[in-house]
């Protein structure tokens, strides 16, 4: 990991990477502070706990996921490539992750929610928000694809999402991307 990043920034994405990775419960606090070369003290004068930690992560993690989708609302295609392109961004990055680490990660939102939602308020907070963006940031595209029809689109949003992380989650079952992309080609069905 760089030096030339704030140890702030060096232990929040080696938070991220090792929880995505292996799980949040499978990471201790000593790794994550030879990953961003931080001494505990620092660590924790960052972060008082490894709650603090996800959820910085997660921050940054969902930002990004938000970012690629407005970017993909507002492009110029067709609504039905916009929807496609949603489900391509898990794809790549999980065919990357094949490649690089040997299995499919899942979503590191996804993962998370499976693994703390239940125990963490402050974790299952921050996920309903970070659903809740998720669907607003597509919420565009839904318009777009119901033109013609009445349909709620805030919920067809939220559904699209919940159908996106099974998508993730089935290819992470299965350690086989592809079902990102097999599924991208019914999504628009939930529309209709």
């Amino acid at each position: 990991m760089s030096l030339t990043l704030s140890p702030r920034a060096r232990v929040i994405q080696a938070a991220l990477n090792l929880f995505y990775a292996e799980g949040f419960h499978s990471v201790g606090t000593n790794r994550i502070c030879s990953e961003a070369k931080v001494n505990k003290s620092t660590l924790y004068h960052l972060f008082p706990s490894k709650i603090d930690m996800v959820l910085a992560a997660l921050e940054v993690y969902a930002s990004d996921i938000t970012r690629k989708f407005k970017e993909i609302a507002k492009s110029k295609i067709p609504a039905e490539q916009k929807l496609e392109q949603l489900f391509e961004t898990p794809f790549r990055a999980n065919q990357a992750l094949k490649q690089q680490l040997g299995d499919v990660k899942g979503c590191f939102v996804g993962n998370i929610a499976l693994e703390l939602a239940g125990k963490e308020e402050r974790v299952r907070t921050y996920l309903t928000y970070v659903f809740q963006t998720w669907a607003e940031s597509i919420e565009p595209i839904v318009k777009e694809l119901a033109i013609n029809q009445r349909v709620d689109t805030q919920k067809v949003s939220r559904s699209m999402i919940a159908y996106l992380q099974g998508a993730i989650l089935m290819s992470k079952a299965h350690n086989d991307p592809q079902f990102i992309k097999d599924f991208a080609k019914s999504a628009s069905a939930l529309v209709l």
